[in-house]
């Protein structure tokens, strides 16, 4: 492998940090307990927006 084709070592950190991070949210979301109501869910996703209600 050329030196050019060779992913940045920075960058491949960050990934690794990235996914190790993710792998630890998902552990905790699975420890959640209870329920999320639809207008709840839809509110924390950005999905209620009235207008679009309107029709």
């Amino acid at each position: 492998m050329s030196r050019e084709n060779q992913p940045n070592p920075f960058d491949r950190r960050r990934r690794v940090l990235e996914d190790e991070e993710d792998v630890r949210a998902a552990a905790v979301a699975r420890r959640e307990t209870g329920r999320v109501s639809q207008e709840e869910l839809e509110r924390e996703l950005g999905l209620n927006n009235p207008r679009d209600r309107e029709s």
